[in-house]
Order: C-alpha cells, then sequence, then structure tokens
C-alpha cells in the first residue's frame, strides 16, 4: 500500500513539474479623472487613401488618472502618455464587429503628487495590438498580450517591479473606450479606423508561472509525508 502511494506521489509530481499552464495577474488598472469638459484621447485618421493608418494619442501634457495597483493601499494620482499608430489599411466589418490589428505604441504613467510624484510608476511598449468594436459603437477596446503579440510591461517603482518579477517582463493590457465621438461611431475611412475622440480606462497584467523547482520541493514534501505515514503504520503493525 505504502509504495502504491508513494507512486503515485511520484506521478503527481511530474505531472505538476510539467504543467506549463500560467494564470493572469493584475498589475495595475486606471481610470480617467472625470472633468467637465472631460479631457479626450484622440484617434486620427490621416486620411490617405485608398490605406490610411490611424494614430491613438493623449492630448499635449497627458490625461490625469487615478492608479490602483494591487497590495497598495488607495489611489495614485497620475498622468498618462499614450500614443499608438495602426498598420497600413487592414480595418475590416464583417456586420457584427469593426477590427483593425497591427497597433504599435507606448503607454506610459507617471505619479504627479506626493511620495510619487516624477515617477513613472509603469511604461508598456507593444505591437500588434487589436481596435476591435462594434459598427456604429461608443466602447471600442484596444487589446494586446504576449506571446502572442510583442507587449513589455516595465517599471522601478518596487510594489510594481514586485508584481511583475521583474523590471521588464513581458505582459498584457486592455484598453476600453467609452463616450466615443464620431458619427455614426466606430467606422472604418480609407481601410482605417476612422477618426474620434473619447475617454479610456484599462489593465495591465503579467503570467505568473509557479517555479519548477518550487512544485518539486512541495512535492518532495508530501512524499516525505507518505514515507513517514508509512514506517509508523508498520510500526504499528509490529508492535
Amino acid at each position: 500500500m505504502r509504495s502504491s502511494l508513494i507512486r503515485f506521489a511520484f506521478a503527481g509530481l511530474a505531472s505538476l513539474a510539467m504543467a506549463t499552464s500560467a494564470s493572469a495577474a493584475t498589475i495595475l488598472n486606471f481610470e480617467q479623472v472625470l472633468t467637465i469638459p472631460p479631457i479626450a484621447l484622440t484617434a486620427t485618421n490621416n486620411g490617405l487613401s485608398p490605406n490610411a493608418t490611424t494614430t491613438l494619442s493623449t492630448p499635449a501634457g497627458g490625461i490625469a488618472v487615478n492608479i490602483t495597483i494591487p497590495g497598495v493601499p488607495g489611489t495614485i494620482a497620475a498622468t498618462e502618455v499614450f500614443t499608438a499608430t495602426s498598420s497600413v489599411g487592414g480595418a475590416t466589418n464583417d456586420g457584427t464587429q469593426i477590427r483593425q490589428d497591427g497597433y504599435t505604441g507606448t503607454i506610459s504613467f507617471t505619479g504627479t503628487g506626493g511620495p510619487t510624484a516624477g515617477v513613472v510608476l509603469l511604461t508598456a511598449t507593444f505591437s500588434g495590438g487589436t481596435l476591435s468594436g462594434s459598427p456604429a459603437g461608443s466602447t471600442p477596446v484596444l487589446n494586446a498580450s504576449a506571446p502572442t503579440n510583442n507587449v513589455i510591461l516595465a517599471s522601478t517603482f518596487a510594489p510594481v517591479v514586485a508584481l511583475l518579477g521583474g523590471t521588464a517582463v513581458p505582459g498584457g493590457l486592455s484598453l476600453s473606450f467609452s463616450g466615443l465621438v464620431s458619427p455614426p461611431g466606430l467606422s472604418i475611412s480609407n481601410n482605417s479606423i476612422a477618426s474620434f475622440t473619447a475617454q479610456n480606462t484599462g489593465t495591465f497584467s503579467t503570467s505568473v508561472i509557479p517555479e519548477p523547482t518550487s512544485i518539486v520541493m512541495a512535492g518532495m514534501s508530501v512524499i516525505a509525508g507518505l514515507g513517514f505515514h508509512g514506517r509508523r503504520r508498520l510500526s504499528s503493525s509490529r508492535s
């Protein structure tokens, strides 16, 4: 019985050590600070026919945002600076979704008050992002995630570095746009996303894979426990 249990434990340990599945870990969330009138992010279609490009950008000076970071109490006031440009043309509309791939850009967040004033909290550089949404809709999204896309999250802010597990690692981003103004909503012009203005919120994440060493050590502890249990049973049966 004891040998069967140990064989079972070793089989389970091998399966765990070979596992490669990853779980997403949130690094940072942000939302715009409400202002009247609202400060808008702008999408600009360059109008070139037949294949234009579309550039997303924050206004000069950036956009005021509130940031939350797991494990850090409260919110952090910061400025978002964002620019991204699509590949040439490539926007499609299948009747249910408008989609354009190939967005390349950079997003950064810099603290504006207290101990984080002037601190670059997070910078995301990416390529291959996808902007998509319902035709004529007002809530498109921009997504990019490694390893399908090239996304690098970088920071020197200690709480973010701890969550990343390093100062620059692959990750993912998801930006949601709202209040889109561009009659008739999200549309295509010259085979690229048509110009619009909107507000944005977003989430940045990375993937955490358990270290093989940690898995093996945990598994060996289980096996050792089974062995100890077996010896106790054997001693009891002899007494």
